[in-house]
């Protein structure tokens, strides 16, 4: 399948940090796969599409979101009726700044060296989250700084949940869980303990 490329200065104008695009995708497959000089954010807002990169395949449904990268060849296309998705563009100037910005990013979603582009997925109200965002995008100017404000909450988002993820895949491997409230058992003369045994039975069980 032939290839064509795609330049940011045919959609980041202005100099726009990014574009935001709301698509319709059409049941019928490419004819040819396209990269690309930017980065895009891509998800399904409705029904279920089928991204192609070479000769990998990946089904993508309602709520799942997908980084594709700079240079990656790729192509989409609906895989049931009424597919709907909604994808931000980024330049390739702003993802660098920001992997170099934030360690914490590294080898994560665009900032991956993984063969696959990386694939996220949001639940209703996390999905419901992240369209009322890219309104904002839509009405904001088309800065560095409001590209920022969108992309970082959801990598945040989504390095909590793989932080959280794999503490309790360890927890599991290791079968390790916290301790026991340890019974604090008062010392008492021999006196005192000598007193207290006929209320032991009753009021303080050992």
């Amino acid at each position: 399948m032939k290839c064509i490329d795609l330049l940011s200065r045919d959609v980041l104008r202005d100099g726009a940090a990014y574009h935001m695009a709301r698509s319709s995708l059409e049941q019928r497959r490419a004819k040819a796969l396209h990269s690309q000089d930017f980065y895009e954010l891509i998800w399904v807002q409705n029904g279920e599409m089928r991204l192609t990169l070479g000769n990998e395949k990946i089904d993508l449904d309602e709520g799942k979101v997908v980084f594709v990268r700079a240079g990656e060849p790729h192509a989409l296309h609906a895989r049931a009726e009424d597919t709907f998705v909604v994808s931000v563009t980024f330049s390739a100037e702003l993802i660098r700044n920001i992997g170099e910005r934030h360690d914490a990013l590294a080898g994560r979603f665009f900032w991956s060296t993984a063969p696959l582009p990386h694939v996220a997925h949001r639940d209703i109200r996390e999905l419901a989250a992240l369209n009322k965002q890219a309104l904002r995008l839509e009405r904001v100017a088309r800065s560095a700084l409001e590209a920022e404000a969108f992309l970082l909450p959801l990598c945040a988002e989504l390095v909590a949940e793989a932080q959280k993820r794999s503490r309790r895949a360890r927890k599991r491997r290791t079968g390790w869980s916290w301790p026991a409230p340890l019974r604090i058992i008062p010392k008492f003369s021999a006196k005192v303990q000598q007193d207290l045994s006929p209320l032991r039975a009753v009021h303080m069980p050992m």
